[in-house]
């Protein structure tokens, strides 16, 4: 991954690479986030489909997901789960027609 830094130049916003090589998810780390490493299974059934409303409060469309996230030691906040199903699978299926 490379960083870019935008610095004002004769009063101009410009950007200019300040970093090359770095990791993503040691990046992230270093900026003040975390990662919860979801299964991959999970990945695939729409599992990181989580709508965050702040505070803490997310909801996720998968109830696997939302019991991995709730038992991570980097999650302090509320999460509920909607069951979605229906919605996720008709998506697929248009994607799926459209191909």
């Amino acid at each position: 991954m490379h960083e870019y830094t935008r610095e004002l130049v004769d009063g101009r916003p410009q950007y200019r690479l300040s970093r090359t090589g770095i990791e993503f998810s040691a990046y992230v780390r270093e900026n003040g986030f975390n990662i919860i490493a979801i299964k991959s299974k999970d990945q695939l059934a729409y599992g990181c489909n989580v709508l965050n409303l702040g505070n803490g409060n997310i909801i996720a469309v998968h109830a696997e997901t939302a019991r991995q996230i709730a038992s991570s030691p980097f999650f302090s906040g509320h999460i509920r789960h909607i069951e979605y199903s229906g919605i996720t699978s008709m998506v697929f299926l248009f994607f799926v027609f459209l191909c």
